[in-house]
């Protein structure tokens, strides 16, 4: 807990980066427009886009401190928190003979995952389902039916994946359970006497409020939310899109390191005999359920063709990678210092990948170089589709979307903007402009719309905007008096070849370029124009660079 809490701790203060701008500033305006009654809390919070129960975490501490993110990163502090303590009596009670240091080596690899430490400072509900997921785990294990109803509302109202997990864990572990204690042929009759009417209330409350919010939720909603998608998503993924959802469950992230070293511990295990001993009844049900509602997930977002196919989504599948590592450590050695090694072993790998990208299965595929190092996509290798490459028009290729977002490498943008910005100290109303990149990747002023471009930045339209605080020296999305407005969109060097641009240009801005941008010819066109190069910023992290040149108007 101590570990983990410093090591989130050090994201704190982050602007949520992509879509997380997008949808950090809807959450700050349902904060704005909630009043303290069920109406207000339901269209504010439980109909917009995904229905987020995690609100119930997140908003308390978002009503002081509005806008700075610190409301989002306390709450999923205290969620991760929860989740340790659970987890590791969880642990203890299905694996009998793990010891005190393995059940904490085992919680901190949880964190560590794929998509879960890395993503703590992005406001989006895929990785903290895989916290839910654990809660909802240790609930049927206490066969706590209070609790099992409270996760199932936590889970089903923080993303549709989480229904889809609730209800088929909870199928799935009666179904087993009435299985290996009476066998299949009286199962409906057991499972009508198992089932009674407290349990059963308890159990399907969820699952019927949350298919009312689901088919209902438009006609609650106080705000439109800009990222919905239509209804074509729905169908098979194939090519491509199938491959990447295959390899970000299965293989990206470390990942296929536990799938090897299961079929490994496996033949190991078949070829001496050995059966898993250490694994109380119980345990067993809990983890065939998990299995089984990991698996319908997998069919689930196999039939969703989305625009991209972003990594994060696949975050529950720790709930089941967990229990794959414990299999693992536990049989592969006898010796318990093997056993311990082995876990050590995981948990470095998972802590490096999660702050700079080592995967083999990764540093082979499609790249941008971002300054220090090169920042990885979480696809298939060759996947050039026009859909998966936004920004492409922009003169330098593909710009870093939410399909690079799978470690703690993608907040490097918003440290560079905030030492920028501190450097510039703006005290009034500031210009920026994006050379050659799509503005999406840098989320500079809110979520921006890149299907519409407008060389005037005070045209450029935002769903939400991100203003400076003059007294904080902060980035937020609540104004107040001491905040200024940031006004930015993308420019082309084609386009400051014509001189006719400048009269849509203010006569003073900066024009921000990313390390692999070469800003030169930008640089001529606009001193041809009448424009002084007034000086050069440069700011850097372990990550990357970013440069802002700033250009004031002759008179």
């Amino acid at each position: 807990m101590l570990v983990v809490t410093f090591l989130e701790l050090l994201q704190f203060n982050i602007i949520p980066y992509f879509d997380g701008a997008l949808y950090y500033g809807s959450f700050v305006k349902s904060i704005n427009s909630f009043r303290l009654d069920l109406f207000s809390y339901v269209g504010s919070f439980v109909c917009w886009k995904s229905i987020h129960g995690l609100a119930l975490f997140l908003s308390p501490i978002e009503f002081w401190v509005q806008g700075r993110c610190l409301g989002v990163h306390l709450g999923n502090l205290v969620i991760t928190m929860i989740t340790i303590y659970i987890l590791n009596k969880l642990l203890k009670k299905i694996f009998v003979d793990i010891t005190s240091l393995q059940s904490a080596l085992f919680c901190f690899c949880f964190v560590v995952f794929p998509y879960e430490l890395g993503m703590f400072t992005y406001f989006s509900t895929d990785f903290q389902l895989a916290f839910l997921s654990i809660w909802l785990i240790y609930s049927v294990y206490e066969k706590n039916d209070l609790l099992i109803s409270f996760s199932g509302f936590m889970l089903s109202f923080t993303k549709d994946t989480g229904a889809i997990f609730y209800v088929v864990f909870l199928v799935s572990f009666v179904i087993v359970d009435l299985v290996t204690k009476n066998g299949i042929k009286r199962i409906v009759l057991l499972f009508m006497e198992w089932m009674e009417l407290k349990r059963t209330v308890l159990w399907i409350t969820p699952t019927i409020c949350y298919l009312f919010m689901f088919k209902f939720r438009n006609y609650f909603s106080n705000q439109v939310f800009a990222g919905e998608s239509g209804s074509d998503v729905f169908g098979l993924k194939t090519g491509y899109a199938l491959s990447n959802h295959f390899l970000q469950t299965f293989v990206f992230g470390f990942r296929w390191l536990i799938i090897v070293g299961v079929i490994i511990t496996f033949l190991i295990c078949q070829k001496r005999k050995i059966k898993c001993q250490n694994i109380s009844q119980a345990g067993k049900k809990i983890m065939f359920a998990t299995f089984f509602a990991n698996f319908a997930i997998f069919i689930m977002l196999a039939y969703l063709r989305g625009m991209t196919e972003c990594p994060r989504y696949t975050a529950i599948f720790n709930s089941i990678y967990i229990f794959g590592l414990i299999y693992i450590s536990q049989n592969l050695f006898q010796r318990i210092s093997l056993k311990n090694g082995i876990i050590i072993f995981f948990a470095s790998i998972f802590l490096i990948q999660t702050y700079w990208s080592i995967d083999p299965s990764l540093i082979n595929n499609y790249s941008i170089e971002i300054g220090k190092k090169r920042i990885y996509k979480y696809i298939a290798k060759g996947d050039d589709r026009p859909i998966m490459k936004i920004g492409d028009q922009y003169g330098v290729g593909e710009c870093l979307t939410d399909c690079f977002t799978g470690n703690y490498e993608y907040t490097f943008y918003s440290s560079l903007f905030q030492r920028l910005l501190i450097r510039i100290d703006p005290i009034e109303s500031i210009n920026f402009y994006v050379l050659d990149l799509c503005d999406y990747e840098l989320q500079i002023c809110g979520n921006y719309n890149y299907n519409y471009q407008s060389i005037d930045v005070k045209k450029s339209r935002h769903s939400y905007d991100i203003y400076w605080d003059k007294k904080h020296k902060k980035r937020t999305f609540q104004w107040n008096q001491d905040c200024i407005k940031m006004y930015e969109t993308s420019i082309l060097t084609s386009q400051l070849e014509d001189s006719e641009v400048k009269k849509v240009l203010p006569k003073d801005f900066y024009m921000l370029v990313v390390y692999r941008v070469d800003d030169k010819d930008a640089v001529n066109n606009l001193k041809r124009m009448g424009y002084i190069f007034e000086e050069e910023i440069k700011v850097s992290n372990i990550y990357g660079e970013l440069s802002a040149l700033h250009f004031v108007l002759k008179e």
